[in-house]
């Protein structure tokens, strides 16, 4: 909720009222600013630092899902540090030796799928990220005679051994689905309705 300043002691009166009367305790905080895609996919910008959460989180849990974090990373640069995404992008791969694994993903693959890369079978849990090499081939999982994308915009490139570069990774991919992102949180234009 926002609050005016003048009426934020008479906000935290009544929060402290509904506690006492329910026996429960409120969360709360001062936000400078926050995005959000949903109630579960956000990043705020606190006085005490920076909240992540779902699809924003840059230091996922062991077990949760690292897909791409490159894209987390490059929205947190951009709202709070204010740079541009598609710098961070191109950059960040030169920030460590182990970066490349922040363009990569890993989807698990159910047992009935048989994954195909470039006409021939694969293991079923893979690595890889978009490249713009066009002599690699996409990812897909089959079944039955029918072919499903594990990553439908981009051919890729396995990754399941470390390698040290160079890469050629698809940078365009990243910037379009960031700026997909930043439009739906910034729109460009204001809208009558």
């Amino acid at each position: 909720m926002l609050i005016p300043k003048t009426r934020y002691e008479e906000y935290l009166a009544i929060v402290a009222e509904v506690e006492q009367q329910f026996d429960i305790v409120f969360e709360h905080e001062n936000y400078k600013a926050i995005y959000y895609l949903s109630v579960n996919d956000y990043i705020a910008i606190t006085y005490n630092g920076v909240k992540q959460k779902g699809s924003f989180v840059t230091n996922p849990d062991l077990g949760d899902s690292t897909d791409f974090l490159i894209i987390p990373k490059a929205l947190k640069a951009y709202f709070v540090e204010g740079i541009n995404p598609k710098e961070f992008i191109k950059n960040h791969i030169n920030s460590h030796s182990k970066a490349i694994y922040d363009y990569c993903m890993s989807p698990k693959v159910d047992k009935s799928y048989v994954v195909e890369w470039c006409g021939e079978k694969q293991q079923r849990l893979n690595i890889f990220y978009p490249t713009n090499d066009n002599t690699k081939g996409y990812i897909y999982k089959t079944r039955d005679g029918s072919k499903h994308h594990l990553l439908k915009d981009s051919p890729v490139q396995l990754f399941n051994n470390y390698h040290s570069g160079p890469y050629n990774i698809n940078f365009n991919y990243f910037n379009f689905k960031i700026n997909e992102i930043i439009d739906k949180l910034e729109p460009k234009q204001l809208t009558l309705f």
